[in-house]
């Protein structure tokens, strides 16, 4: 029941997001919020995700803490245009992310393994205020029935 109460609030921030420049949404530092996020089996223990825009490319930068205290850094560059880019240091199952914009505030992004198959499908949203983003993750390709993780991240 939690969950579906996540999930209504994450679909009204969907639908009340203004139109905004996209560069001026993503780019930035993003911490997890553990208080404000559901638990979730595999979810860090902390999560810092750094976005940069370089030559047109997004460059993403996340520093992880396992809930056993084990640290490790996953980076990728990726441009908007669904095609698949490298993936270093993933440690859930994926060595290719692939991502398209939904919206100014909005992008699709498919974690795959090498020879294609989507492991996880995550739909991120930034708030109209550009202080806080919501993650929804679903396990393969589909975006059906409840996601199995749902995170939100504010700027620092």
């Amino acid at each position: 029941m939690r969950l579906i109460v996540w999930i209504l609030i994450g679909l009204g921030i969907l639908a009340s997001l203004p139109k905004v420049a996209a560069e001026e949404v993503w780019v930035g530092i993003w911490k997890l919020s553990i208080d404000k996020s559901p638990p979730a089996a595999g979810r860090p223990r902390s999560q810092i995700v750094t976005m940069k825009s370089e030559n047109g490319m997004a460059v993403f930068d996340e520093e992880n803490t396992t809930a056993k205290g084990e640290s490790y850094r996953v980076t990728w560059r990726l441009g908007l245009d669904g095609k698949d880019y490298p993936v270093t240091g993933s440690r859930a199952g994926f060595e290719l992310i692939s991502g398209r914009q939904m919206d100014p505030a909005t992008v699709e992004l498919r974690m795959k393994r090498k020879d294609g198959t989507v492991v996880a499908t995550y739909w991120v949203t930034h708030s109209a205020d550009g202080k806080s983003r919501l993650t929804l993750a679903w396990a393969g390709p589909e975006m059906t029935g409840p996601p199995v993780r749902v995170a939100v991240y504010e700027r620092q």
